[in-house]
């Protein structure tokens, strides 16, 4: 049943890498996407706990087969030195009897039980019964102890076939569980991406609109609120598909909507700060590295621990704070912005809850993604190190460290 509804299910949902919309993306495609979305990450739970159940049952198996291997191993030993000693006792009672009777030693011992044996043949009779008697005694013990090894190694033998055979069909459900996993994770990665290019989509059509809005505001406040709106859209656009077309364009509508509000553009200054340079060449380093919480490796980094690895390549030191490294720099206009410099927000707040890096326009001699307004960032948990498009919500100011 796991088999068909996974396979079923991967069907109905375009394969990772398909075509993207032709028309343009709307609410309601954007809608069936994440109703599509849902239902994959539902079938890749029910996928990973099948593998989890079917992992959980081949170890315990393993564990089985492995004593039941150890069991016979010793119940095998234990018949080989039975034999040993078989072999051993045998030989030497019939040895001790001939020596009895050869040296005549138990004739003292014996007389207490016979009443005085008078005849040399009379001893010979009683010291044979004797050995014998004792010898078939003996043979009889070891006759059912090898009788019971031999039962308990004839039912492991069987149990360990039985196992056998369990841990082979357990290796096979894992083996498929494996791969309805991975085909579902594949499938629900592909969904994933086509979820983020019409999220992508729809934000560079808010950050279109609201740049027109601000092109026609016939007040600076509502330009400035236009201005905002189109930056918010493409922060979200940079944020769920960097380097996108879609990114670029809301980046693009977000660069007019703040000309249009009358916002000073960043990076106009030209100049070069040979440390700031050092220190977003080490910032670019980090691309990819995970967002982690107090993180300042490229195991992860958080926002503060970005920038302060960066410049402290550049042989500044600045602490582990968004807030302090804004204290400890000093003060630079949007417009006199640098490679290196950083901006500060507080988004609303009254204290600096986030920085993050100035790129501009080019790296290396290339263009960057977002030209002027490129900038490099931590953001957020779930996220990883990437460039993004300058926005101005929240902005507390910039500083050069």
């Amino acid at each position: 049943m796991l088999v068909a509804s996974s396979l079923a299910m991967v069907s109905l949902v375009p394969p990772a890498g398909a075509a993207g919309p032709t028309q343009p993306t709307t609410a309601g495609n954007l809608a069936i996407t994440r109703q599509q979305v849902s239902a994959i990450e539902q079938q890749l739970t029910a996928d990973q706990s099948a593998l989890e159940a079917s992992d959980e049952m081949y170890n315990e198996l393993s564990i089985k087969v492995q004593s039941t291997r150890s069991n016979l191993q010793a119940v095998r030993a234990a018949l080989a030195r039975q034999n040993v000693l078989y072999g051993r006792q045998r030989h030497h009672l019939s040895h001790a009897v001939v020596a009895t009777y050869e040296q005549g030693s138990a004739a003292s011992g014996l007389a207490t039980v016979f009443s005085q044996p008078t005849a040399s043949s009379q001893i010979t009779k009683v010291l044979r019964n004797v050995g014998v008697g004792r010898l078939n005694g003996q043979l009889h013990q070891f006759q059912v102890t090898t009788a019971r090894l031999e039962a308990e190694q004839r039912r492991l033998t069987a149990v360990q076939t039985s196992l056998q055979k369990q841990l082979s069909q357990a290796a096979q459900l894992r083996q498929k569980a494996g791969t309805l996993a991975a085909q579902t994770q594949a499938t629900l990665a592909g969904l994933q991406g086509q979820e983020a290019q019409e999220v992508a989509q729809i934000a560079a059509q808010q950050a279109a609109t609201a740049a027109a809005a601000a092109a026609a505001a016939r007040s600076k406040a509502a330009a400035q609120a236009a201005a905002q709106a189109a930056a918010r859209a493409a922060s979200v656009a940079s944020t769920v598909a960097p380097g996108s077309p879609s990114a670029t364009k809301a980046s693009g509508s977000a660069t007019q909507a703040s000309t249009s509000a009358g916002n000073p553009q960043a990076g106009s200054s030209g100049s070069t700060n040979p440390a700031g340079a050092l220190a977003v060449k080490t910032a670019m380093s980090f691309l990819g590295t995970p967002y982690v919480w107090g993180g300042a490796s490229y195991h992860g980094v958080d926002c503060s621990g970005l920038t302060m690895l960066s410049w402290a390549a550049a042989g500044v030191r600045l602490d582990h704070s968004a807030a302090d490294q804004y204290a400890m720099s000093t003060k630079v206009s949007l417009s006199q912005l640098e490679p290196g410099d950083l901006l500060f927000f507080n988004n609303g707040g009254s204290s600096i809850e986030h920085v993050v890096m100035y790129v501009g326009a080019t790296y290396n001699g290339r263009p960057t993604p977002y030209g002027v307004n490129t900038i490099i960032q931590a953001a957020h948990t779930g996220t990883n190190v990437e460039l993004s498009s300058l926005w101005t919500e929240g902005l507390a100011g910039a500083a050069r460290p």
